[in-house]
């Protein structure tokens, strides 16, 4: 693992989307190998329409000076897909935050945190509410990182073998004066 690393945190337009494409797209596969036998996500195979082209979502990336990426994070409103969180964010406008994924040789270095403090702003720019996201026990950093940023455990499925942790930001983000 490197012990230093330069990198700069961009918004994704289309002059990197097909290497974080790539990046995605591996980091799929290594964090959940099964994935190979699944189609890939609508949010990959239409990024563009999905991230880039919207006012209301975005990808952010973590590029070295070579353009390699190491990092990402993004965001999607929220499409209630999880019936029983209905209560949580009813009449809200929430957004859920997606792919965050940091190369294992970059871990612990920060960028994950970077890349939140970053897509933040941006959340809040975009005039949502209320974070949401989910993780599972498996994934390197899940829920603890998530908690260390602030997030609550909104609720834990007993799903095998995914036992999905459905995180919230405890406060709404309605206040931007700051930004």
């Amino acid at each position: 693992m490197p012990h230093k690393v330069t990198y700069r945190i961009e918004k994704i337009d289309a002059t990197h989307t097909t290497q974080v494409i790539a990046f995605l797209k591996r980091m799929r596969l290594e964090l959940f190998p099964d994935a190979v036998h699944q189609p890939v996500p609508t949010d990959l195979d239409a990024f563009n329409s999905c991230y880039v082209n919207r006012t209301d979502a975005a990808m952010y990336a973590a590029l070295t000076n070579d353009d390699k990426v190491i990092g990402t994070i993004g965001f999607l409103k929220y499409d209630e897909r999880f019936p029983f969180l209905s209560k949580k964010f009813r009449q809200s406008n929430t957004t859920e935050i997606v792919r965050c994924y940091i190369d294992a040789n970059y871990r612990r270095l920060g960028i994950g945190t970077k890349l939140f403090t970053m897509i933040k702003d941006a959340i809040a720019k975009a005039g949502y509410e209320n974070i949401y996201l989910h993780t599972h026990p498996f994934l390197p950093g899940g829920a603890a990182f998530w908690q260390a940023q602030g997030f609550t455990e909104a609720f834990v499925e007993k799903d095998s073998p995914w036992q999905t942790i459905h995180l919230c930001y405890p406060f709404p983000l309605n206040d931007v004066s700051s930004i």
